[in-house]
């Protein structure tokens, strides 16, 4: 099992854009470390990769940058742990 936060706040610019924050925790009941390659990512809401990181051997969280866009923009978030993959569908 894994905990994933996603946070999106409002800049303090002019432009009116938001910032993303996602990152993964592991909850697995049994180490607190990610499995080695294990994957977050961000795409567009057309599946266009935007961003990907992967754990290394003794990860026990993973981030992806910080992410800007436009009120009401629409995103995907997925974790990869090995053969399994969960996205869920986000706005801004």
């Amino acid at each position: 099992m894994v905990v994933m936060s996603v946070n999106a706040s409002q800049c303090l610019s002019k432009s009116g854009r938001k910032v993303g924050r996602v990152s993964a925790t592991p909850s697995n009941g049994r180490s607190p470390i990610f499995d080695p390659r294990s994957q977050l990512s961000l795409r567009s809401s057309v599946d266009k990769q935007l961003q990907e990181v992967t754990s290394r051997s003794h990860d026990n969280y993973i981030q992806l940058k910080p992410f800007k866009g436009k009120p009401g923009k629409r995103f995907k978030v997925a974790i990869h742990l090995g053969s399994e993959t969960i996205e869920e569908n986000f706005e801004l």
